[in-house]
């Protein structure tokens, strides 16, 4: 009864956050099948798909002395609303997937020993240069991440069916894996706090009924009881019919991302047609400019009808994301940061 209370108190206390910025994401590895999959809860729709490819010279975003250089190992494919280079998850060639939840518990892991680097570009890293889940955790002491503007927490596959969720804590990173991770879900409460919670529902060891609601502790829930009880093989519309299950009003995109099939399928929330990159179909080597879409362009529906993105684009997404913004958040403060990080991602685009 004691984690009950704490746990409706966190709910509560956190609801205004929760409505800012809320996401739900599932991960399914049976058989020789891997699905991860996410829904984009937010008020803000504007967003490209980008194409990023092999061998970029690049170098972390911070105003620090101490920083990191690197050349992009893998081609990849992510979703960005704050512009080329800083986006909100995505899939490499290798089949690993990076997908970042708002986190309803900041924490400040912003660490002077190590290199620093935000929420975003440290997604771009670890597609660009990690191959697996193992990778990823083997080089989680590099950086120390130094928000820019929301809290975040990860969930990450690849195409051996392995899992991680990772989470800041104030002496670096939290991660779950293998036994510690029962339930292969995640939303925007502490994965340590959903597994408290979800002690309290039918089928979980406690006595309350699941009953799908909005909140993120009941999303967790509600998507784990999914999938202890999906006992079929699964494929692209079972993962979507259970995004659907999950999705709320402010439900912008959902993806699913077939990593046996290095398949990226999407949904925009206004357009009726189903789009699937295929990554085995892009030549990330021989790339010589940026190609990508408007999330919103409802006719481009597959790897073919990618057009080139220009610097404009880039500028254009994210002058549209801050104005957007500005209506339910306080970003004055992060206007120049926000413009320097479209003149860094503008180095990677097309004139």
């Amino acid at each position: 009864m004691k984690n009950l209370i704490i746990s409706i108190s966190l709910l509560f206390t956190s609801a205004f956050i929760n409505n800012l910025l809320s996401c739900t994401a599932i991960c399914v590895a049976t058989g020789e099948s891997f699905f991860l999959a996410k829904n984009f809860d937010w008020e803000i729709d504007n967003g490209y798909l980008i194409v990023n490819s092999r061998r970029a010279k690049k170098i972390t975003f911070n105003n620090s002395s101490l920083k990191k250089s690197w050349v992009s190992k893998y081609g990849s494919i992510t979703f960005n609303q704050f512009g080329k280079e800083f986006p909100l998850g995505g899939m490499n060639e290798t089949g690993l997937v990076v997908e970042e939840l708002s986190a309803l518990l900041p924490v400040v892991n912003d660490l002077e020993t190590h290199i620093k680097i935000n929420e975003f570009q440290w997604v771009q890293y670890q597609l660009d240069m990690c191959s697996s889940v193992n990778d990823v955790i083997a080089h989680l002491d590099q950086f120390s991440i130094s928000t820019l503007l929301f809290p975040l927490h990860y969930i990450i596959s690849d195409k051996r069916g392995n899992v991680a969720i990772i989470e800041l804590s104030d002496t670096g990173f939290k991660f779950y894996t293998n036994e510690d991770l029962p339930f292969k879900v995640l939303s925007n409460n502490t994965y340590a706090e959903s597994l408290k919670y979800i002690k309290n529902f039918q089928g979980f060891g406690g006595d309350m009924p699941i009953v799908n609601r909005k909140e993120s502790c009941e999303r967790f829930v509600k998507a784990a009881d999914m999938l202890s009880k999906n006992d079929r093989q699964p494929n692209t519309d079972e993962m979507f019919l259970m995004l659907d299950t999950l999705k709320q009003s402010d439900t912008r995109w959902s993806i699913v991302y077939d990593i046996t099939n290095l398949k990226i399928y999407f949904k925009f929330h206004s357009c009726v047609s189903e789009k699937c990159i295929d990554l085995s179909r892009i030549d990330f080597m021989g790339l010589t400019a940026t190609k990508g879409c408007d999330l919103s362009e409802c006719n481009l529906i597959s790897e073919n009808d990618l057009i080139l993105l220009t610097k404009e684009d880039n500028t254009k997404l994210v002058e549209d994301v801050i104005h957007a913004m500005s209506k339910e958040l306080e970003v004055a403060d992060k206007l120049k940061t926000l413009k320097s990080m479209v003149l860094y991602g503008n180095q990677f685009l097309s004139e």
